[in-house]
């Protein structure tokens, strides 16, 4: 089964690679080592973990469910995560590769 969100963010899936996860999280709740630079934990991630903590933990969640995104670019607007539909015109040129 797959878990969508919109697009990743660019402090989330943005630096780890994978959907909804922290450079913390990717750490301390998947196991698995890296040298990304740890920051404050997402909102969406800390949500997302709590989720997957309560369906048995990500060794469980994962062998049952594909997380991604319908967008896979990190969209950036001053700096800062921007959402496709935030804007008619985008929607309109990313929607036949959304659709994909």
């Amino acid at each position: 089964m797959a878990v969508l969100g919109i697009n990743p963010g660019r402090l989330g899936m943005g630096l780890t690679g994978v959907a909804f996860t922290d450079p913390t999280a990717l750490t301390d709740l998947c196991g698995i080592e890296h040298d990304l630079p740890r920051q404050r934990p997402e909102t969406s991630t800390q949500f997302v973990y709590k989720v997957i903590a309560a369906m048995g933990g990500p060794a469980t969640f994962y062998q049952h469910f594909y997380v991604g995104s319908l967008d896979p670019l990190v969209l950036l607007k001053n700096g800062l995560n921007y959402n496709y539909y935030d804007s008619p015109v985008l929607t309109k040129a990313l929607w036949p590769y959304i659709q994909l």
